[in-house]
């Protein structure tokens, strides 16, 4: 087990600070997110998730690039692990360990009794803001949660933004049921491609990429269709669509996004 970094209970001082500041500015002057987290969490992410869940990410990645600067550097990965390890986190519990390859940080942990979906994005949210800003761009994603109905949780913290770790893989007998989808959907819109890129927290993450020229992925695509079909040969699955946003779109919502 490494050693507690002496850095982390003063990081972790300011870091509930930036997440109360987060909740603060969607629950406004009359609740205090200090009295019970838990609680304001619940209140403020019923009110205003997406808001919620922008600003917490957005609240840590500032706090990173603070300590960043404070301290001359980012954190490399070998010390990463017991910087986290010394923050007051139900998602930061454990030991985080490098992934045989080498070429990522895991935590594995027991997933929290009772916990809410919404308490579960919002940590994973707070992390994955916090460590982005403490490396200057390593990406923290989360493979499992009790969210996600499981009983171990598995965060990954990874450098390569379209490398093996960004989502967990695709079961076998999944992977043989989304390639009857694909050619379904293919007949359902001929000019967009749907790639499946992998699961995190039990949901099917995907995108569409338009082949035609000035194709917008989906543009010729019905959504209720396109559900219907996913629905029809992965039956109890979500999934998610991750494709590109067009430039004004994206220029609308400049937010950054968990990586």
């Amino acid at each position: 087990m490494p050693e507690p970094d002496a850095r982390a209970p003063e990081l972790d001082r300011r870091w509930r600070l930036a997440r109360a500041a987060a909740l603060a500015g969607v629950l406004g002057p009359g609740v205090d997110p200090f009295a019970d987290e838990a609680w304001a969490i619940e209140l403020a992410m019923s009110a205003a998730r997406d808001a919620v869940l922008r600003r917490t990410y957005d609240h840590g990645l500032r706090l990173g690039r603070g300590f960043v600067r404070f301290h001359g550097g980012p954190v490399p990965g070998t010390s990463l692990g017991a910087l986290l390890g010394g923050l007051t986190s139900p998602c930061l519990r454990g030991t985080w360990t490098f992934a045989e390859t080498g070429d990522a940080l895991l935590l594995a942990r027991p997933a929290c009794p009772g916990v809410t979906a919404n308490t579960c994005d919002y940590w994973r949210e707070a992390v994955a803001g916090l460590v982005h800003g403490l490396t200057e761009g390593l990406g923290h994603v989360r493979h499992a949660s009790a969210a996600g109905g499981v009983e171990t949780c598995l965060d990954v913290v990874h450098g390569a933004p379209e490398g093996r770790w960004r989502f967990a893989a695709i079961e076998p007998a999944l992977a043989e049921a989304l390639v009857a989808a694909q050619a379904a959907l293919r007949l359902l819109a001929p000019d967009v491609n749907v790639r499946f890129l992998g699961v995190l927290e039990g949901v099917v993450q995907f995108e569409r990429q338009g082949e035609g020229c000035g194709t917008e992925p989906g543009a010729d695509s019905d959504q209720e269709s396109f559900e219907r079909v996913l629905g029809r040969f992965a039956p109890g699955m979500r999934f998610q669509d991750v494709s590109p946003r067009a430039v004004l779109d994206r220029a609308a919502d400049a937010t950054p996004t968990t990586p």
